[in-house]
């Protein structure tokens, strides 16, 4: 129960039903989600964890902001991170864990559907992590997963910007294809354009 209360809490948030700087209610998420306050409570103290949600005393928990440096400070993480872990992943991926990511180019976006919403930046996470499984560097692995639970909410914005979906495919064709042919300069070339771009969509008025 706390797990899928904490799943829903952190959708929300990530897809900015709740928007940042919301104050939460625990009394009010449990009448909401129809449970107990128990579940609510074990969640936001994950959710806090996960830097989605700070503690105010005496008044309840409040939703994070991200400012400028926070965009800044991922960005930077993430082209840093990802780079290491297509280098290491283009010795490492084989044809089987390439064709995988293919299967991700299937996963679509309605924008008149907010439903798939969750479902799409999640896999866009979820494809960005098995090219960083690949690496067969297990810390890499769990800093990575750390960065990209901070930039999903980005990645929601990101798809606010217009019509990115087919920059987001694109993205992920470029670098399926450099593995394949096994070219390092390549793949990350196309790592680094792709969060270049999302960086510079985000940042512009």
């Amino acid at each position: 129960m706390r797990q899928e209360v904490y799943e829903r809490i952190k959708q929300d948030i990530i897809t900015c039903a709740i928007a940042p700087g919301q104050l939460l209610n625990e009394g009010e998420l449990a009448e909401k989600l129809e449970v107990s306050k128990t579940p609510v409570r074990e969640a936001l103290t994950q959710l806090q964890q996960d830097n989605l949600v700070e503690l105010i005393p005496r008044k309840g928990y409040l939703v994070t902001t991200l400012t400028l440096r926070d965009i800044q400070e991922i960005f930077q993480l993430r082209l840093i991170l990802e780079r290491a872990a297509t280098v290491l992943a283009v010795d490492h991926i084989t044809d089987a864990g390439i064709d995988k990511l293919e299967r991700y180019l299937e996963i679509d976006f309605d924008p008149d559907d907010h439903s798939t919403l969750y479902p799409y930046i999640q896999g866009n996470k979820d494809f960005h992590m098995e090219i960083a499984q690949a690496s067969n560097n297990g810390r890499l692995v769990r800093d990575l997963a750390r960065v990209f639970d901070d930039a999903l909410r980005l990645q929601c914005m990101d798809l606010d910007k217009g019509d990115v979906l087919w920059a987001w495919r694109r993205d992920h064709e470029r670098i399926i294809e450099a593995l394949r042919k096994r070219d390092k300069q390549a793949a990350t070339a196309a790592v680094e354009e792709a969060i270049a771009e999302a960086r510079l969509r985000l940042l512009s008025p």
